[in-house]
């Protein structure tokens, strides 16, 4: 209910109008950010349709938004991967204390954590307040789009290891063991056993192999 029925309502504001009549003009608004303006400029004559120009604020932010979740993905898959590796690994004994150092900081409210790295890049903060003893800075680390990644792969890397380290610790050792008495090497245990086996952990949609894929 709470997830279907906010989708149903960004549906019905997205093809009316104030007086909740049909339209697309909500769609030509966000293709062209200056649409209100031109169509303006078009009623006023062809002296005035040299100032029409598409604005284009809504789709670049769309665009940023985008890059901007694929960064952090790849990064925390990048950072996790290794992670929930060396935590399943049933020869670490503390892979599970790991675990529960990765889950803590999630025990805090999400504002909160995010607000302690604001404290810590400002430009008053900690970190330049210690580059500041060597005579360096202050940097502009706040407000940046390295700041931004940064804020969000350390508030969802929990949610890229936790998966992936719940299946790969299901993973059969025989299978591996199996894949190195018949010639595999590390890296080809790695990419033909491993990483195809913790799939699940990656893929938000993954489909079950055939009958005829698990027997090969």
């Amino acid at each position: 209910l709470f997830t279907v029925l906010p989708c149903i309502l960004v549906a019905y504001y997205a093809f009316t109008d104030a007086n909740g009549a049909f339209t697309l003009d909500n769609f030509r608004h966000f293709w062209d950010s200056n649409y209100t303006k031109n169509q303006l400029y078009a009623q006023m004559g062809p002296e005035a349709a040299a100032f029409i120009s598409r604005g284009t604020v809504n789709v670049d932010t769309l665009v940023y938004s985008l890059w901007m979740a694929f960064l952090c993905t790849l990064i925390s898959l990048l950072l996790g991967y290794p992670a929930a590796l060396y935590m399943a690994d049933r020869n670490m004994k503390i892979g599970s204390t790991i675990v529960v150092l990765f889950i803590i900081p999630m025990w805090m409210n999400f504002l909160l954590r995010t607000y302690a790295w604001m404290t810590l890049l400002g430009n008053n903060g900690l970190i330049n307040s210690f580059f500041g003893l060597f005579g360096l800075g202050p940097f502009k680390m706040l407000n940046t789009s390295g700041a931004v990644v940064l804020g969000m792969v350390y508030n969802y890397l929990p949610y890229m290891i936790l998966p992936l380290y719940t299946v790969m610790e299901k993973i059969d050792k025989s299978v591996i063991e199996a894949a190195h008495d018949l010639g595999c090497n590390n890296v080809k245990t790695m990419f033909k056993v491993i990483v195809p086996l913790s799939m699940p952990g990656i893929c938000l949609l993954y489909t079950s192999p055939s009958p005829r894929d698990r027997q090969k």
